[in-house]
């Protein structure tokens, strides 16, 4: 069976080096910058964020849901590319997920791959990217506020959706990315 792998981590942190670094060449991978990016282009869309949060989640978790689906079928991992900052985001993503498919059945374990950069080094790496990969810096710094993620609420909330998945959270350092 496929594990499912989320991302966490503020943007710039190295979530995005780190899968290319150790995700198999045949898993399937979601990056949201790449479903926000297919979005501004059907909105045709000069803005950083082309729609609604909502709207834009909508799309971002049917890409993850057709993934899954693949991944599954397949017997390839599921990487999901994006922030996953706090309690209530990781908890929205697997009701998300969960709503389509069974993730009970469907992955044997979820892993919440948390990479751990310091704000300092996000905000410089940040500075250096260009066009609409350079994050708005105040969307950085609210996002730096709510990055809580706990493994135990995480937990307890997935518990909520009748998920028996063993569930772990690894922490990498800025070090174990280059």
């Amino acid at each position: 069976m496929s594990n499912l792998h989320i991302m966490c981590g503020l943007p710039a942190s190295g979530k995005t080096t780190y899968i290319s670094k150790w995700a198999f060449t045949d898993d399937r991978v979601v990056h949201r910058d790449e479903v926000r990016a297919a979005l501004r282009e059907r909105l045709h869309s000069d803005q950083y964020f082309p729609c609604s949060a909502d709207e834009e989640y909508g799309y971002f978790l049917d890409a993850c849901r057709y993934a899954a689906i693949d991944a599954s079928s397949r017997g390839v991992d599921l990487w999901i590319d994006q922030t996953t900052l706090s309690n209530g985001s990781a908890h929205k993503l697997l009701k998300g997920l969960n709503s389509l498919i069974s993730l009970y059945t469907t992955f044997n374990m979820i892993i919440f791959e948390q990479v751990c950069t310091p704000l300092a080094v996000c905000l410089e790496r940040n500075a250096k990217r260009t066009g609409f990969e350079c994050v708005p810096e105040d969307t950085m710094l609210s996002m730096a506020k709510s990055y809580l993620l706990d493994m135990a609420v995480v937990r307890q909330q997935a518990y909520t959706l009748d998920m028996r998945l063993p569930m772990i959270i690894c922490r990498h350092t800025i070090n174990d990315l280059y």
